[in-house]
């Protein structure tokens, strides 16, 4: 095994951790607004669907919506540069 191979590991799971992190925001920010929409603690499927709806559209969760979208890539990255790390 490489000498660098710990150190990508370590930056891969960061970089995962800060994904998940963002991603379980994300989406309790949009239950959060299904919520306030239908002022129930369990909202409706059609009401849960526009929060989501709004989730891709709205312009108050772009920064959500593009850190997602680049740690998504980044991670895609690093896992097909683990193909060429270890073979």
């Amino acid at each position: 095994m490489p000498i660098l191979m710990p150190l990508y590991f370590a930056v891969q799971a960061v970089v995962f951790l800060v994904w998940a992190v963002l991603a379980f925001r994300f989406l309790f920010a949009l239950r959060a607004d299904a919520v306030a929409q239908s002022g129930r603690s369990l909202p409706s499927m059609a009401t849960q669907l526009s929060a989501f709806r709004g989730g891709l559209i709205e312009p108050r969760y772009r920064r959500h919506r593009v850190w997602l979208l680049a740690l998504t890539a980044l991670l895609l990255a690093l896992s097909a540069l683990s193909f060429v790390l270890i073979n």
